[in-house]
């Protein structure tokens, strides 16, 4: 009669359901890797998101979806990547060898130096006023008395120059 209700059952772990969640989390994994503007293992992407959902298992709600919380997990982890590699000193293309810490900042001035020679001088006064001077881009409009849609329009295309040249392609893209 009442013997085949038994006692109410638990919602399953999160430990229980992380199995089945990580399998679907792989294509997500895969497109997010594929986005990234550095090389990102989806595999090991998915394993990071597991360990950081197995770390963090106190602040996830079991009444809620796993999917949509791993998914941001993932994209966490990958944000945190990015961060974590802006951190680390920067490599030279040629000799993968990190830039030498020289007291004045020559290696680092020469290297930069290199990077910006391709581009116009318009594209390198609105790049360095806006990315090493800080200056916003209507600021950079007035001193370079240039409307702000074409300074945004200029750093856009030396950031597309710089990014063609980190990733192997030609360094006069336009």
């Amino acid at each position: 009669m009442d013997s085949d209700l038994g006692p109410p059952t638990a919602a399953p772990s999160l430990a229980q359901r992380l199995p089945a969640e990580l399998d679907a989390l792989a294509p997500y994994a895969r497109r997010l890797a594929a986005s990234a503007s550095f090389p990102v293992d989806p595999e090991d992407l998915v394993q990071d998101v597991a360990e950081r959902a197995l770390r963090y298992a106190h602040a996830f709600d079991p009444a809620q979806p796993l999917g949509p919380w791993l998914r941001r997990t993932a994209l966490r982890v990958l944000l945190d990547r990015r961060a974590r590699r802006r951190r680390e000193p920067q490599r030279l293309a040629d000799d993968d060898e990190p830039l030498a810490r020289t007291h004045d900042g020559t290696a680092e001035r020469e290297h930069v130096r290199r990077l910006l020679a391709p581009l116009s001088a318009i594209e390198r006064a609105a790049l360095i006023g806006f990315h090493a001077e800080g200056r916003t881009v209507a600021e950079l409009a007035a001193r370079l008395a240039l409307p702000a849609g074409t300074v945004k329009s200029h750093l856009h295309r030396a950031r597309r120059k710089l990014a063609a040249r980190r990733d192997g392609g030609p360094s006069d893209a336009g």
